[in-house]
């Protein structure tokens, strides 16, 4: 049993397509946080799931994945939290509307404490994210 863990935590008010659209964009993130630093890419066991007919399905963590939703407020305190035990990556309210170049203009007139967070994506040790998201529930 590997000793990492991969969580993503979604605001629960939101609607399915865009907790979708946050998750993918945290996990497309976090693959590339990780990739960033030496030798930690290995933390996601990623695999490579071969078929019956020789097909390849590469890339694949082979950590289970946790999804949890959590109110806006339960959102924040964990996102703080995970910054400093586990890689994070999260992805807010100024992400979305028009373009990339938008987004990034629009960020930056928000101050940290009026994002609205949509999710927080971390791949940390399990010891130390099971205290973080203990009494989050399963995103149903």
């Amino acid at each position: 049993m590997s000793d990492d863990k991969l969580v993503a935590i979604l605001n629960k008010r939101l609607d399915p397509g865009v907790a979708l659209n946050a998750a993918a964009h945290m996990a497309i993130g976090l693959g590339a946080r990780v990739a960033t630093e030496p030798g930690a890419l290995e933390r996601l066991a990623l695999q490579n799931y071969a078929d019956a007919d020789g097909g390849s399905h590469p890339h694949i963590s082979g950590l289970s994945l946790i999804v949890l939703r959590a109110s806006e407020s339960q959102l924040r305190r964990a996102r703080e939290q995970l910054l400093d035990v586990a890689f994070v990556v999260d992805f807010h309210e100024g992400m979305t509307g028009g373009d990339y170049r938008d987004q990034l203009a629009r960020s930056l007139t928000m101050s940290a404490a009026d994002l609205n967070f949509f999710g927080v994506c971390a791949l940390g040790r399990r010891d130390e994210l099971d205290p973080i998201t203990k009494r989050l529930s399963l995103w149903r």
